[in-house]
């Protein structure tokens, strides 16, 4: 399993919420194609194009705040967010 499947497979278990790592969580976003908008102070702003939506981080110790990681979860499913290439 890639490293990308781990943490896709984590974020959409939801079993993970309170541990998924900022590192992680960025590396994910970008893979699905999303893009760094806006950073203030600690609060991190991605895009994707085509989708309304936008997504919250902001990092407390290290780790994304599981309401944050909940809210990209129901992003993922919603648009079905890397899958078959998207």
């Amino acid at each position: 399993m890639s490293r990308y499947d781990k943490i896709r497979s984590d974020i959409l278990s939801g079993k993970c919420d309170k541990n998924i790592s900022e590192t992680d969580m960025r590396f994910f976003l970008d893979k699905i194609g999303a893009v760094n908008r806006r950073t203030n102070g600690s609060h991190i702003q991605y895009t994707i194009d085509n989708i309304p939506e936008l997504i919250n981080i902001q990092p407390k110790n290290g780790k994304i705040k599981p309401y944050q990681v909940k809210e990209i979860r129901n992003i993922v499913k919603k648009y079905r967010l890397g899958e078959g290439g998207r």
